[in-house]
C-alpha cells in the first residue's frame, strides 16, 4: 500500500516512542514520519523519556507479561497517551490493559494508513476530562472532584461527600500542610473547639480507602498534607 498523508501535516506533531516494533511495522513507521512525527525506538522506557513524548506505541505480542509489569511500575508517573498493538486482542486482554491505564488497544493488522490517522487523533486530542492524576510510589490516583469519580490503580473508590470535601481541600494546594481547624472550617463548617478529632476520623477513613497512610501525612500537633505527586 502506498504511503498516504493524513490531513494537517504542516507542523511537527511530536515524538512517538515505539517499543517492540518489527518489520511488520515498517510501513506504519514510514507513515508516522511522513505525517510529521519524530519516531524514536526504545525498550522499557523510563519516565523521563515519556515527559517529552506526544504518544507511545507498544507492541504487546510475545511480551505481554513484561508490558504489564512496566505499566504497573510507570503508568502512574505519566499522562502521555499509551496505545497498544496486539494481534487479535482478546476482551480479557483489553480489560486488563485498560484498567492499567491504556488509552487504546488496536489490532496489529489494522492498515498503516488507518492506524496513523487514529494515532494522530490520539496524540493531538487526548481524551479530555476534569480528572487530575496523582502518583505515589507505584500507585496512580485519578480524581474528578466535580464528577465525584475516584480510581486507584484503575479501581473505583467510593467516598462520602465529606471525604470528598476533605480530599479536595488537601489536594488543592498539596504543598501546604492543612491544619485541623482549617479542615473543620472549610470542609465541615465547624469552628468549635473539640471537633478537631472528628477530622482525624475522616482522615483515617480516607487512608483506608486509599490503601494506606502514605497518601496523607500527619504533621504532628497541627494537621495533614497530601503527599501524592501531580501528574496531570
Amino acid at each position: 500500500m502506498p504511503l498516504m498523508n493524513v490531513p494537517d501535516t504542516k507542523s511537527t506533531k511530536g515524538t512517538v516512542l515505539c517499543w517492540g516494533f518489527s518489520e511488520q511495522e515498517t510501513l506504519l513507521e514510514s507513515n508516522l514520519l511522513l505525517n510529521g512525527f519524530h519516531v524514536l525506538h526504545t525498550e522499557q522506557p523510563q519516565s523521563e523519556m515519556l515527559s517529552s513524548a506526544a504518544l507511545m506505541i507498544i507492541i504487546v505480542d510475545d511480551q505481554e507479561d513484561l508490558v504489564q509489569q512496566w505499566l504497573q511500575q510507570h503508568r502512574h508517573t505519566t499522562s502521555v497517551p499509551l496505545v497498544f498493538l496486539a494481534s487479535t486482542p482478546s476482551q480479557a486482554l483489553e480489560i486488563v490493559f485498560f484498567k492499567l491505564g491504556a488509552d487504546d488497544i488496536i489490532p496489529r493488522e489494522t492498515s498503516a494508513y488507518l492506524l496513523t490517522m487514529k494515532l494522530a487523533l490520539i496524540a493531538q486530542n487526548p481524551i479530555e476530562s476534569d480528572s487530575h492524576y496523582w502518583g505515589l510510589e507505584n500507585h496512580r490516583l485519578e480524581l474528578d472532584v466535580e464528577g465525584r469519580l475516584a480510581r486507584l490503580d484503575g479501581k473505583n473508590i467510593d467516598f462520602t461527600e465529606r471525604e470528598w470535601s476533605i480530599l479536595s481541600f488537601l489536594t488543592t494546594d498539596s504543598e501546604k500542610v492543612r491544619s485541623r481547624d482549617d479542615i473543620l472550617e472549610f470542609c465541615m463548617g465547624y469552628d468549635y473547639e473539640g471537633y478537631d478529632r472528628l477530622v482525624d476520623t475522616y482522615v483515617k477513613n480516607l487512608r483506608k480507602k486509599l490503601g494506606g497512610a502514605g497518601w496523607i501525612r500527619t504533621q504532628r500537633g497541627y494537621g495533614y498534607r497530601f503527599m501524592g505527586q501531580r501528574i496531570a
